[in-house]
């Protein structure tokens, strides 16, 4: 019996997952269109991270999917309350702040993973500057102590 494994599935599992991702794709559009619509338009940004985006895993598109979904949700909603029709979902497409509500998500989403990077080196960089002045408070404590020789003994290299 094959044990599943962390790895990448193979081109013919690939295969399959596409045929079955586009079936089920073709199906949903089939059956509710209107929220087909509205899905492709309000997921736009994150299906073309989807296609751009070449890191295995794509961590990327999980962050902007979430938020794209977060600012599409409530129309999704807006679309159910109003029958699920195709003319309900033309009038929220033509809402502009629904449209502004579901970029802006994407917006927020394609912000946080540019500002994420740096907020973390300006945090690791604080981090690593308290850890020295620490370090260095009592490296001077112990000097005090024990005195400048043994600091002295210790900074000189060992003979050969």
């Amino acid at each position: 019996m094959k044990q599943a494994s962390a790895q990448a599935p193979d081109g013919e599992n690939m295969t399959w997952y596409w045929v079955t991702l586009t079936i089920g794709i073709v199906f949903f559009a089939l059956v509710a269109f209107p929220f087909f619509l509205l899905l492709a338009a309000g997921l736009a940004p994150a299906i073309t991270a989807l296609f751009v985006d070449t890191e295995q895993g794509k961590p990327r598109v999980h962050t902007l999917v979430a938020l794209n979904l977060a600012g599409s949700a409530p129309y999704f909603g807006e679309l159910i309350a109003h029958g699920g029709t195709l003319a309900a979902t033309c009038a929220i497409l033509s809402n502009v702040y629904a449209w502004f509500a579901m970029y802006g998500a994407a917006a927020v989403g394609f912000g946080l993973l540019w500002l994420g990077p740096h907020v973390a080196a300006v945090w690791l960089d604080f981090l690593s500057r308290t850890e020295a002045a620490r370090l260095r408070h009592r490296q001077e404590a112990l000097t005090a102590e024990w005195g400048r020789t043994l600091a002295r003994d210790a900074a000189e290299p060992p003979p050969t």
